[in-house]
Parts: structure tokens; sequence; C-alpha cells
């Protein structure tokens, strides 16, 4: 993927966007847990730097980004 591209703020959206997924059936399974370490170390993120986003605030993110 092209993750790296994303800037620091839009990189923390992508990842509450994947945890809201992920977490959709209200079941965290081992492999989405994977995806998500994978993503963040592909972001460069830490995950106690990524603050849990609403919806909301994920859109406005994404919408507000730059080509």
């Amino acid at each position: 993927m092209f993750l790296n591209e994303l800037k620091e703020n839009e990189a923390k959206a992508f990842i509450n966007l994947v945890n809201k997924f992920a977490n959709i059936d209200e079941v965290f399974a081992k492999e989405e847990k994977e995806l998500i370490e994978d993503y963040l170390e592909e972001l460069n993120l830490d995950k106690n730097s990524v603050n849990s986003m609403e919806l909301e605030d994920i859109i406005k993110e994404f919408k507000s980004a730059s080509d």
C-alpha cells in the first residue's frame, strides 16, 4: 500500500477507521489485530499515539486532505 504517503493526522484517521471496521462485529480477531499492527508499523505510528476518533471526525479529516 501507499500508506507512507499519508500525513500523520491522516494516518491516525486511517488507523481509527480500520479499528472501527475490525470491531464492527464486536469481535476483535487475532488477524485483525495483526493487520492493524502491520499498518501502525508501516505508518511509523505508536499504538499509544493514536487517540480514538469518532466516525464523523475521521470523515472530516479525509475530506480536508489534499490529493
